[in-house]
């Protein structure tokens, strides 16, 4: 610190009354010199110099000036006590070692000044207090482990005042960093900014961080260091590879492949690899995360000559799949040269055709091979193009599981398969280039359909009891990519998954007397949780803004609990008087309601975000013979209940937002048979009453004798009506009947049903109404259909009738469609066109030789497609799929 001394040898003016010879002493200090002159007879006394009259700060609270003033009677200004001097005099000891007292005899009278003693910037200088320096900044190297970076700042003050340490607590880019009193600190990094250190274009600036650190004394003095740390790279590398091809294009040979691989941090893959074999080039698609194979017209050529080796007709190269973050992992992929025939298979077709995303349709055949109950027969999906041509056919072994649905549609123009093999249940993704990847073998049978998220991801539940009795779940999480992810647990699961509107998926299941969840996030990881012991699953719902549902019962004591799960966990429970029936059903407004029993009686509660509001007891139980026990609701959040019991039945009307006690309206029981909600709103009770929001009921005009209720694209409801000469259709708005055409809803020797062969109504998108009819016994020889198309108000109608056991239609939005007749006793099947507008009905095509197994479709370019069966025996039976003009 900087000083400066100011001698004063005289003092100027009358220092005594008396006018006396006085002597002359200076007092010299760092700070300055005061000057005063006493008497040799006055007594001596010690004087405490006055405080400043001004004191200035600046910066950190440095003292920049003092001056020194007294008064008209040379009196100091300000009380003499004052303890800044002190402080001054302190400071000005630290660096002298000493400081003489000064002694001055009746200063009340004596001292006396001219005006100021010393001049302010003299003083202010001599003042000054330094500001510590950093000496050293030490900074060691970031764990491999956990990225932490260890380092320690030294300081020395030049008056040797106490310091501190301080540091922004949150580094530039986001880490977080603290420092002890000895000036030691710790450096942690986000793990997202260890990810972003690791890319392969990460600069040196993405690999380093900075953060501010400071050092005070105790008068306020900052000295800030600004701190450089390495960004310890982290990543985790992709696991799980895999790639599947599709079969190569008919005409030019060409096979498009996807690959794939699972990666922890959530990376996107990046496909490279080889661009050239001996036999073909190889084009990798990141975007969609495909390749596309080329092969040479050699290779194409020698693969497909008569007697080729396996090793002629096929390729193999191993793809690389980076993460971008320096992670790699390989899979080696085999691609066929042979052209493969798309168009005939052995087995018999499902009659079913899933038109994908982007228009790729599938239909799988079942090659039955004789074993038990055919469960280990293989499947063979059909993959066709959206122009028409055939894609690729994929085997999968094992039977579809045709009771929940086989194909689901999958994002990207893909599907999701379900097959069932022996007692395993296995899940398989069809790209929609015929890329096929199978999961492995889960011991058990589905416990429902295959549910799909948002984001495109799949989940399905196998369960199986073993040789104790004891179960397995396994809970299959299944991605676009063709990746399966499965998580065992032990259990009886209830109910299939359900997925949340945020993408989270709930599978509850039993375990022992503990009710569990398991919760799957989108980014597939997975939480367990637990309901206190001593209850019984009944289900999970999931509702509006991504709400889900448990639901519990006691049956002991005779209560139901609802519990919501929200951010991973359980709420507390809202106990409900009586067994719940079924799991929560949530309205469109997002209202979730929980139907319960206790004895004869029901009550429908509403599950508020905090507790539940119990409803009256409604003296009727859910349902009827097994059905129409959950709540219907329409689009404005009215819910519709069926209570029944033995004397009689009821429709239950709840309002809205479930503000309102539930009402009952009577309805006789032996009417009901069905209940569809229609797009404005009211309930129909089979075809011929109606239940209002408001409770009305309404009888419909015209409904004597219908069936197959069915509704128009503009909310008008049509039903079939049935007379002892013939079928036709009715407005039920209206009441106004159609012309009828000859038979009934089946075949009189008809007990079963036959797919969709046998539905008498259907309301095509532009409003055309579609009937057929059957007449006839085929055992006797007779056998026919008829057809009836209608314009949507009913004034243009065209109909024909052709031998044949069954017809499928196929409306087309324009007035009319396709109808696909086809008869097993001859193995024949015609395709009609028919529209109403026009008054066309023509037969368009012919098979001779084939048994129509569904309508035809139709292709973006208007041509049809169609699949048939032959064979007399099922080991003989194959499948043909027809392409011809529209």
């Amino acid at each position: 610190m900087s000083s400066s001394t100011t001698t004063a040898d005289t003092a100027t003016g009358d220092l005594s009354q008396s006018g006396a010879p006085k002597t002359v002493s200076t007092v010299r200090a760092q700070f300055g010199s005061l000057t005063a002159a006493t008497t040799a007879a006055e007594e001596s006394k010690t004087v405490a110099i006055a405080a400043p009259t001004a004191v200035t700060k600046t910066g950190f609270g440095v003292l920049s000036a003092l001056t020194l003033r007294v008064g008209a009677t040379g009196a100091p200004v300000a009380p003499v006590e004052s303890p800044a001097v002190w402080v001054a005099l302190a400071a000005a000891r630290r660096e002298l070692g000493s400081l003489d007292t000064v002694k001055i005899a009746n200063t009340a009278e004596s001292l006396q000044t001219t005006g100021e003693l010393l001049p302010e910037a003299d003083v202010s200088a001599a003042v000054d207090n330094g500001a510590p320096t950093i000496t050293r900044t030490t900074v060691g190297r970031p764990s491999s482990t956990t990225g932490v970076v260890k380092g320690s700042v030294t300081a020395t003050d030049p008056e040797k005042n106490p310091l501190t340490y301080a540091v922004t607590p949150t580094s530039s880019k986001g880490g977080t960093v603290v420092v002890d009193t000895k000036g030691k600190f710790t450096y942690t990094p986000t793990t997202a900014m260890r990810h972003a250190a690791a890319l392969t274009t990460a600069t040196p600036v993405d690999k380093t961080d900075t953060f501010t650190l400071s050092v005070a004394d105790d008068q306020g003095n900052v000295t800030q260091q600004v701190v450089t740390v390495a960004i310890a790279p982290a990543n985790i590398k992709p696991t799980a590879p895999g790639a599947a091809a599709g079969q190569p294009n008919s005409t030019t040979g060409v096979v498009i492949g996807t690959a794939w691989a699972t990666d922890a941090d959530k990376d996107a893959i990046i496909l490279g690899g080889p661009t050239a074999t001996k036999k073909g080039t190889i084009e990798y698609d990141n975007t969609t995360g495909t390749f596309r194979y080329t092969p040479t017209a050699e290779a194409r050529a020698a693969a497909n000559a008569p007697k080729a080796s396996a090793a002629v007709k096929t390729d193999k190269f191993t793809i690389t799949l980076s993460d971008g973050h320096g992670g790699t992992v390989t899979t080696s992929v085999t691609v066929n040269l042979a052209n493969v025939d798309q168009n005939t298979f052995p087995g018999v077709s499902s009659g079913k055709v899933l038109t994908g995303t982007t228009g790729t349709k599938f239909e799988f055949v079942n090659a039955l091979n004789g074993s038990a109950s055919g469960r280990t027969s293989p499947t063979r999906v059909i993959v066709i193009n959206p122009d028409g041509t055939a894609a690729a056919t994929v085997t999968i072994t094992g039977v579809p599981d045709f009771k929940n649905g086989g194909l689901i549609a999958a994002p990207g123009g893909g599907a999701y398969f379900t097959t069932i093999n022996g007692t395993k249940t296995q899940v398989s993704v069809i790209s929609a280039t015929g890329a096929l990847t199978t999961s492995t073998a889960m011991a058990g049978a589905p416990s429902g359909p295959i549910t799909v998220a948002p984001d495109g991801t799949g989940y399905l539940t196998v369960g199986q009891f073993n040789t104790t009795r004891k179960t397995t779940i396994s809970v299959v999480q299944i991605r676009p990519n063709g990746q399966t992810i499965v998580t065992k647990l032990s259990g009886i699961a209830t109910g299939g998954v359900s997925v949340a509107s945020d993408g989270t998926a709930y599978q509850a299941y039993q375990d022992g007397t503990t009710t569990k969840v398991l919760a799957v996030a989108p980014d597939g990881s997975v939480k367990t949780l637990s309901a206190p012991a001593g209850q019984t699953v009944v289900g999970t719902a999931v509702g509006t803004g991504g709400t889900a549902y448990l639901t519990t019962r006691n049956q002991t004591a005779g209560t139901t609990s609802v519990y919501t799960i929200d951010a991973g966990a359980l709420s507390a429970p809202r106990v409900l008087t009586g067994n719940a029936v079924g799991a929560v059903a949530v309205a469109p407004d997002g209202t979730a309601y929980q139907v319960t029993t206790t004895g004869s009686t029901a009550s429908i509660s509403v599950i508020t975000p905090t507790g539940a509001v119990q409803g009256p007891a409604i003296d009727y139980l859910p349902g009827y013979n097994g059905k129409f026990t959950t709540l219907q609701f329409a689009d404005d959040g009215t819910g519709y209940l069926l209570v029944s019991n033995a004397s009689g039945g009821a429709v239950v009307v709840v309002r809205p937002g479930g503000n309102d006690a539930p009402a009952a309206i009577p309805v006789p029981l032996d009417e009901i048979k069905t209940l569809k909600v229609g797009p404005d709103g009211r309930l129909f009770v089979n075809t011929t009453h109606t239940v209002s929001s408001t409770g009305a009921v309404t009888a419909l005009p015209g409904s004597a004798g219908t069936e197959d209720l069915e509704f128009g694209p503009d909310g008008t409801p049509y039903a079939a009506y049935v007379t002892s000469t013939g079928i036709g259709f009715v407005n039920l708005n209206t009441g106004v009947r159609s012309a009828e055409i000859p038979g009934a809803t089946a075949p009189s020797n008809f007990n079963g049903s036959l797919g969709d062969g046998f539905d008498p109504l259907t309301i095509g998108p532009d409003g055309t109404i579609f009937v057929r009819s059957y007449a006839g016994v085929p055992e006797q020889g007779t056998r026919q259909v008829s057809v009836l198309v209608a314009s949507a108000d009913g004034t243009n109608v065209v109909s024909f009738t052709d031998d044949g056991y069954g017809v499928w239609l196929t409306p087309t939005g324009d007035g009319g469609g396709y109808a696909t007749v086809y008869d097993a006793d001859t193995r024949t099947t015609k395709v009609w066109r028919v529209n109403a507008t026009t008054g066309e009905k023509t037969i368009i095509h012919t098979i001779a030789n084939g048994v129509a197994t569904g309508g035809v479709d139709v292709r973006a370019d208007g041509s049809l497609s169609v699949t048939t069966i032959d064979g007399s025996r099922p080991s003989n039976v194959t499948t043909t799929l027809h392409e011809f003009a529209g």
